[in-house]
């Protein structure tokens, strides 16, 4: 196994511009590199399955943080994240017990493969981390039919629980 899981029992809590609290449970595991020079490498193939017409999907990455270890004197976890070799964040640094998350507000799209990477700055004396990944698709609704009483039904609902 190229990576290592570094786990904590402490509470690891949500930094105050976390948009997404992922759960403490979720934040107290994490992955790193076995070899500290090494980088974390993460792949997904796009889904083939686009109507005829149809745009292929595009998918947002949230990917959670957390240092686990209590880094001591002079050591730095410092990393940069690229999707497809286009740097997606420069200069990660995730404090300890505390959870951030980085993510793209533009769908990724044009791609049979993604790789996401996360390689060691220059001034890092530490290999990057991961503690959770999650990948949503986006998928167009153009041609996605509305049924003409949808409207009459949605009506009839906000009018009988509106009294």
């Amino acid at each position: 196994m190229r990576y290592v899981e570094v786990s904590t029992t402490k509470t690891v809590q949500n930094v105050e511009k976390d948009l997404f609290e992922a759960p403490s449970a979720v934040m107290q595991t994490a992955i790193t590199p076995r070899n500290a020079s090494d980088s974390i490498e993460l792949y997904w193939t796009a889904d083939p399955s686009a109507a005829a017409g149809d745009p292929p999907p595009g998918y947002i990455a949230i990917m959670h943080f957390s240092e686990l270890q209590l880094v001591q004197g002079n050591a730095v976890r410092a990393f940069n994240i690229s999707l497809n070799d286009q740097w997606l964040d420069i200069g990660m640094t995730p404090d300890y017990l505390y959870a951030d998350a980085s993510f793209n507000t533009v769908p990724f799209r044009g791609s049979s493969r993604y790789n996401l990477t996360f390689r060691a700055t220059a001034n890092s004396t530490l290999p990057p981390i991961i503690n959770a990944l999650e990948i949503f698709s986006v998928i167009p609704t153009t041609n996605v039919p509305t049924d003409g009483k949808d409207g009459t039904y949605i009506y009839k609902y906000q009018h009988c629980y509106a009294q």
